[in-house]
């Protein structure tokens, strides 16, 4: 049926309406095109000529959206969706998010600032903190089979005392190694002087070089540990005697070349040949070598049969089970055969302990260890302090932001209603958040940087800039800085997000802030965790001060220690070497000993008969020393007498107090006669000569143990010299000069007493500066969220103090008032951070025997250092409050 339309009449007026739009003629015959092509469709359908003309151009002819996209369709190759239709991702405008970020921070540049130094001085000691936990929990982890090997240590009990060994008898390794299932090798090694004495000297010719990484050691140790030989072989290097294996660097040192295989070099006043040369290997170890004599270059007496005493480090690799376990399920099997018959004689007992290679380092320090450990306790003590300051930053952060935020209420509320996106809106915050980790990581990096120097010599960490600088550490800075100002902001964005515009925008929703409860909580924390710095700095503080200075029974001032050489060409000259020395006229004594009494003891079960006529065995320490000892070095004579200087060989010891209380001596300590074999095996009685007050060997911290003094002109490790103290600078000098007149090209080492014992306490003493540092940086930190909070509630009191003022409030009164919040919140850290403390103080003192009687003191100051810089900080930002003109903040808005 015939309708009467026109198509080509209808199109030219669809064209004209088109031109009048603005479109080009080329375009509109595109247009055109897919006009026809939907008309073409629809008439499918069964519409009509007229219907699907109307239908197809309807959209193009009223409505300019669907036109562009007309336009759009006719003319891209691309896609069907328009630009403007397409979602847009909210990081895709992160850079001009960034910009506006920008001109934010600028115009709050206090804020900012507080924000910036907060994240940068945390970082930065996280930063080295976590490099410090790295290095002292990654020792011995390079071997390997690493996680296989074990060393075995001991522990006596006799006459109800406990001490535990780091080493365990000659026979214990080949014995244990034959018979305990389980266990697939085991080595020994031991210093070259005596056990833990690994300090030689190599001569090459006239050249001398020192080394304190000398051992002896089985046949096998190359191979258990898997040194790499750089020449010879692992497995015959170490059988012949008189032959060793030296490191890399050592052999460049004494040949100028690795290449030192089959040469010659003198130790101890041995001929040796160096049979190997391994790879230098890294330090991170608790037994660095230098060298290792082989075991059999020296005599070995007990190996088979001395199950008591004669100690070695003794190794074990366990199969591929690796089941310490059953091993240890064995042990009291081989104890029962091999062993109790000698301790049931001496009224003891003996238990293995078995130290996992990579755990020795933080072990507690047994006798008789090789080199000083790190300490556990410091370790993770650090670790949890680490945690806490980071736990403060991110209050700190939330802090400052949740102050920042009330500035912005207004500004977002209206970005709301402009037609602004709650993601779009957030996108903008994270990118303020991301600029901020920015300027902080950078800072973090330069502040690591300076206080690098100072780190290493806390640390004893010898690190470089290049290595602090690694990609992984700065990867590690901006990463976790980014990550802790990104989850300290979730709260505050959530606060600015969470009001709607139309609250944004009145001013009475100032007021309208919620319960405080979050931020309360907060501020409780931050006091809480430096009150219990602020604490344990002042007792560490105290402890160490006590144990430094305690009276150790002797004079340690002015009394130089001269380290005796292992060698034959210094042992035979020293004794014309102490009669010149006593001519010096500063010398006010000399003599010498095998022990430095810095260090620990020999122990041992000696034989005695007592004034009845009976034999007593007895647990004692030993130390053998010159006839000049105890006049030297100041000790008191409380029983008897000295040592006879007019008799050549006499047979005599002397015994400290303790040991004389303990066995019922005291008073006729005389009577007592020490029972001894000669070389001959021919029996000696020493009279006990007289008995001497106590005194500390070793560590100041530990209880006077029972102990007998042995005079043995031979014992010359050590040789002491008490001088005049006006004459100690000229005197050191001269000492030297005698020295190489004596022993030319032998180094004069040397330290005097009271510095010896003071780096005995270098644990206790690097642990307080952690703390201290720790905790300056934790209160300044502290102070810097209570500016933040001060902010907030200034702010959103701000209209309430200008009337306060108006109507007569003193300035006192508007102080009072914005602070006596955060006094009730001290109050309450101070009850939940006081109990905290004290029992973190009082099991860290239980790691001393002899400790300061805890007091209130520590826990007052705490608390009054911790109010006073926190109403300090207060006081700082109320008063620019209190003195803020009313019609300030009363003016119209």
């Amino acid at each position: 049926m015939d309708t009467g339309f026109d198509l080509e009449r209808a199109l030219q007026g669809w064209r004209r309406t088109l031109v009048q739009q603005g479109l080009e003629p080329g375009h509109i015959e595109e247009i055109e095109g897919n006009v026809l092509d939907r008309m073409e469709d629809y008439m499918k359908d069964g519409l009509s000529q007229e219907e699907a003309f109307n239908r197809s151009c309807a959209k193009s002819l009223h409505n300019a959206e669907e036109l562009a996209s007309e336009f759009f369709k006719a003319t891209s190759k691309y896609g069907k969706t328009p630009p403007w239709k397409r979602k847009i991702p909210a990081f895709s405008s992160l850079p001009f998010q960034v910009k506006i970020a920008w001109r934010h921070l600028i115009k709050r540049k206090y804020l900012t600032l507080m924000h910036v130094t907060g994240l940068s001085v945390s970082l930065s000691l996280l930063l080295l903190a976590w490099i410090y936990f790295d290095h002292e929990t990654s020792f011995d982890e390079h071997f390997k089979n690493a996680g296989r090997i074990y060393r075995l240590s001991v522990e006596y009990t006799i006459d109800g005392e406990t001490d535990t060994y780091s080493n365990v008898p000659k026979p214990v390794a080949p014995f244990m190694k034959e018979t305990l299932p389980g266990i697939e090798d085991a080595v020994r090694i031991k210093g070259v002087g005596r056990l833990e004495t690994h300090t030689a000297a190599f001569w090459v010719g006239d050249k001398r070089i020192t080394s304190n990484k000398v051992f002896a050691a089985d046949p096998g140790f190359l191979a258990f540990f898997n040194y790499d030989l750089l020449s010879g072989n692992a497995d015959q290097a170490l059988l012949r005697p008189n032959t060793l294996v030296v490191s890399e660097a050592l052999a460049i040192k004494l040949f100028g070349t690795s290449l030192a295989l089959g040469k010659e070099v003198k130790i101890l006043g041995r001929e040796f040949e160096i049979t190997g040369v391994f790879a230098d290997t890294d330090d991170n170890t608790h037994l660095p070598v230098d060298a290792l004599v082989s075991w059999n270059t020296y005599p070995n007496e007990g190996e088979l049969d001395q199950w008591f005493g004669g100690h070695v480090y003794t190794y074990l690799l366990l199969d591929e089970e690796n089941d310490v376990e059953a091993v240890k399920r064995k042990v009291p099997g081989f104890y029962d055969q091999y062993m109790k018959k000698t301790f049931d004689r001496i009224g003891g007992e003996a238990h293995f302990i078995f130290q996992p290679l990579t755990g020795i380092y933080l072990d507690p320090e047994y006798l008789w260890e090789p080199y000083p450990h790190g300490s556990q306790t410091t370790v993770y003590v650090l670790l949890v302090v680490v945690i806490l300051l980071m736990l403060v930053t991110c209050i700190n952060y939330i802090n400052l932001a949740t102050a920042r935020s009330t500035e912005r209420v207004k500004e977002i509320g209206i970005r709301k209603t402009l037609g602004s996106s709650r993601r779009h809106l957030s996108f903008q915050l994270f990118a303020e958040t991301l600029l901020i980790a920015f300027f902080a990581g950078v800072i973090t990096l330069l502040l690591a940087v300076i206080l690098l120097p100072y780190f290493n010599q806390l640390s004893g960490i010898n690190l470089g800039i290049y290595a602090l600088l690694s990609l992984p550490n700065i990867s590690f800075v901006f990463v976790l800085s980014i990550f802790v100002g990104s989850i300290s902001s979730i709260y505050p964005t959530y606060q600015i997000l969470s009001f709607k515009p139309i609250h944004a925008l009145v001013r009475r929703s100032q007021h309208k802030t919620g319960k405080p409860v979050l931020r309360n909580t907060l501020i409780v924390v931050q006091y809480t965790v430096s009150l219990v710095l602020i604490t344990a700095v002042l007792v560490v503080f105290q402890q160490t001060d006590f144990v430094k200075n305690k009276d150790v029974g002797y004079v340690k001032d002015n009394l130089l220690v001269i380290k005796i050489p292992k060698d034959d060409q210094v042992t035979r000259k020293l004794e014309s070497f102490k009669q010149v020395l006593s001519t010096k006229p500063y010398v006010l004594g000399v003599t010498s000993a095998d022990y430095s009494l810095s260090d620990a003891t020999d122990q041992w079960i000696p034989s005695f008969e007592d004034p009845k006529g009976t034999i007593v065995e007895t647990k004692m320490d030993l130390v053998k020393v010159d006839k000049d000892f105890v006049g030297t070095i100041g000790l008191q004579v409380v029983e008897g007498n000295d040592f006879n200087k007019k008799v050549v060989n006499e047979k005599a010891i002397l015994l400290n107090e303790t040991a004389a209380r303990e066995n019922g001596w005291l008073g006729q300590a005389t009577q007592v006669k020490f029972l001894y074999e000669d070389e001959n095996e021919n029996p000696v009685k020493y009279r006990v000569a007289g008995v001497v007050n106590d005194f500390n060997i070793g560590v100041s911290y530990n209880h006077v143990r029972p102990l007998m003094i042995v005079l043995d002109n031979n014992s010359s490790n050590h040789v002491y010299l008490g001088l005049a103290a006006q004459e100690i600078h000229r005197s050191t000098r001269d000492l030297e000069n005698t020295w190489k007149q004596h022993f030319p090209g032998y180094e004069f080492d040397y330290e005097f007493l009271d510095q010896e014992l003071a780096s005995l306490y270098h644990r206790e003493e690097n642990f307080l500066k952690l703390l201290t540092l720790f905790s300056v940086v934790t209160i300044f930190i502290t102070c810097l969220g209570i500016i933040g909070l001060v902010s907030y509630v200034s702010l959103m009191r701000k209209k309430e103090i200008a009337i306060r003022k108006l109507v007569g409030s003193s300035f006192l009164g508007i102080v009072v008032l914005l602070t006596k919040n955060f006094i009730k919140l001290q109050v309450l850290a101070a009850c939940i951070g006081l109990p905290i403390s004290y029992y973190l103080v009082q099991k860290w003192l239980g790691y001393f025997e002899i400790r300061i009687d805890l007091n209130g003191g520590p826990f007052a100051i705490a608390l009054c250092l911790c109010m006073f810089f926190s109403l300090l900080t207060m006081m700082l930002h109320t008063t620019r409050a209190a003195l803020e003109r009313p019609v300030t903040a009363l003016r119209s808005e």
